[in-house]
C-alpha cells in the first residue's frame, strides 16, 4: 500500500476541525510571538516538502503531530529515504533506518523544560518584523511575514503562517540565494489523533544505538576536567548569537563540548574538540572550522559561509573575552518552527555518548537524516 494512499486514508478517517477565525495582532513581531506560541495547541497531520539547502535533493515527509508535541515522521521520497520513520512518543525518539536494519533510540526533547521568552526576545532585537502580504499554500490562505537581519551577512526570512490557526505552513530565505526550507503540501488539523499512532515501532532485528541525554556543564572546570582541554566559552557571540545550551558528550574515543546557539530565528551548532583528535570532517555540509593551540572548533549551520566564519571568529580570535570560572546558565530551545532537516539536525549528535564502532562522519550522517522537527 503507497504511502500517499495511506496518508489519504488517514486524513479521510480523522475528523477535521474548521479552525475558528481569531483576531490576529497588526504588529507582524506580535504576530510572530502568537505563531510561535499558538501553532503549538493544534494536532497536525501533513505532507511536507523539505529541503536542505545543501543539497538538490527534495525530501517529502508524512507528519502527524499532536498538542502534546508528539510525533509521527515517515520519509516519503525520494527513493532512497523512503520508509525511514521517526517517532517521539513524549518519553522516547525513536528513528528506524529500515534498508540499514538500524535504530537509533534517544531520549525525547519533551522531558525537558523549553523556554521561549529569550528566543523570542533575541529575534525581536536582532531582526525587524514587517508584512509582505498574503497567499496560498496548500489550499489555505496564509499571512506572510519577513524577518530582516540587522547584520548583512545572515539572510533574511519569510514565513508563511496558516491565516486562522497561525501555524508554519512555508519557510523561506531570499535574497541572493533564496532558498525554501520547508513547504506544505497537504494539511489538516484533526480534533484528535489516535494515541496509537505514537507508538513506538517494533525494533526487533534491528540494531539499536541507544542514546542518553548529555549532562549539562556548569563550571569551565568542571568541563575542563571531563573534556581534558580548556574548552573556550566567549561572554559574547558575533552576529547577535547567544550560547543556549552547553553540554558535554563523552566516550572512550573523544570527548566533545557541544553548545547550541541561536539569534531568535537561526540555529547554530558549535563543536569543540582536542587539537589531538584526528577526524575527517570533509563530508560534513554547512561547516566552518577553525583551531587554537590547544582547541579545534567546527561551526555547523545553514547560513552563509561568510557568517559561519564570524561565529568561529568569535571563539578563535583572541581578543574575545571569555567566561572564566563563572557558572554557565542552560536553557533549553523549543523544538517550534524551526525544521530540524539536514546538517541543521546535527545538534541531536549530543544527545548521547555515540557508538564507538562508527566513524564521526557516519554517525553525524545517522543523526541528521530523515529528519523533521516542528
Amino acid at each position: 500500500m503507497g504511502a500517499e494512499f495511506v496518508f489519504s486514508l488517514f486524513v479521510a478517517a480523522c475528523a477535521t476541525a474548521t479552525p475558528t477565525q481569531q483576531r490576529n495582532p497588526k504588529n507582524p513581531f506580535e504576530l510572530y510571538v502568537k505563531s510561535v506560541r499558538d501553532s503549538q495547541s493544534h494536532n497536525v497531520s501533513a505532507l511536507i516538502d523539505q529541503h536542505d539547502p545543501s543539497e538538490s535533493e527534495i525530501q517529502t515527509v508524512k507528519l502527524l503531530r499532536d498538542k502534546r508535541g508528539r510525533f509521527h515522521k515517515t520519509v516519503v521520497g525520494p527513493l532512497r529515504w523512503e520508509g525511514v520513520e521517526s517517532v517521539d512518543d513524549g518519553n522516547r525518539w525513536v528513528t528506524l533506518f529500515p534498508d540499514e536494519r538500524t535504530v537509533q533510540d534517544q531520549e525525547s526533547p519533551l522531558r525537558y523544560p523549553h523556554d521561549e521568552t529569550e528566543r523570542l526576545k533575541l529575534a525581536e532585537k536582532n531582526y525587524t518584523f514587517s508584512y509582505d502580504g498574503e497567499s496560498s499554500v496548500a489550499g489555505r490562505r496564509s499571512v506572510r511575514l519577513v524577518a530582516t537581519p540587522h547584520w548583512p551577512t545572515l539572510e533574511t526570512r519569510r514565513y508563511f503562517l496558516d491565516a486562522e490557526t497561525l501555524y508554519p505552513l512555508r519557510v523561506e530565505t531570499v535574497g541572493d540565494h533564496s532558498a525554501i526550507e520547508f513547504t506544505t503540501i497537504e494539511i489538516a488539523f484533526p480534533q484528535s489523533i489516535d494515541p496509537y499512532a505514537f507508538r513506538l515501532p517494533d525494533t526487533r532485528g534491528f540494531r539499536v544505538f541507544k542514546y542518553d541525554h548529555p549532562h549539562e556543564i556548569t563550571t569551565l572546570p568542571s568541563a575542563e576536567h571531563e573534556l581534558g582541554f580548556r574548552p573556550i566559552l566567549p561572554s559574547r557571540l558575533n552576529l547577535g548569537f547567544r550560547i543556549q545550551e552547553k553540554q558535554v558528550s563523552v566516550r572512550s574515543s573523544w570527548e566533545t563540548l557541544v553548545l547550541r546557539l541561536t539569534d531568535g530565528l537561526v540555529r547554530a551548532t558549535v563543536y569543540e574538540f582536542s587539537v589531538d583528535a584526528k577526524f575527517d570532517l570533509d563530508k560534513i555540509n554547512n561547516r566552518t572550522d577553525g583551531q587554537t593551540a590547544t582547541v579545534k572548533v567546527m561551526v555547523v549551520a545553514s547560513m552563509p559561509e561568510e557568517a559561519r566564519r564570524q561565529l568561529l571568529d568569535s571563539f578563535v580570535q583572541p581578543e574575545m573575552d571569555f567566561l572564566g570560572n563563572q557558572p554557565l546558565p542552560v536553557s533549553s530551545l523549543s523544538r517550534i518552527l524551526e525544521p530540524n532537516t539536514g546538517p541543521l539536525a546535527l545538534a541531536n549528535l549530543d544527545k548521547s555518548s555515540p557508538p564507538s564502532e562508527l566513524s564521526l562522519v557516519e554517525e553525524f550522517r545517522r543523526a541528521t537524516e530523515g529528519r523533521w522537527t516542528l
